[in-house]
């Protein structure tokens, strides 16, 4: 599971238990837990920051939170 370049500071299993989103500073990546292959990427300008990514309990939403 590659693809940021910087430290993981999160990590959200949908409750399913197929996917996770990993978040970093620089990224958010969603990822199939049955292949280990990542489906989506959310970028945002280096300035923002993620602060949080993650899967709301027992829904398909995902909720993300910026430091802007």
């Amino acid at each position: 599971m590659r693809g940021h370049e910087s430290s993981v500071f999160s990590i959200s299993v949908h409750a399913s238990g197929k996917y996770a989103i990993t978040t970093s500073s620089d990224t958010a990546q969603l990822w199939d837990l049955d292949t280990f292959q990542r489906k989506r990427k959310l970028n945002i300008r280096q300035s923002v920051g993620i602060q949080k990514v993650f899967f709301l309990p027992l829904s398909n939403t995902i909720l993300s939170c910026f430091k802007d």
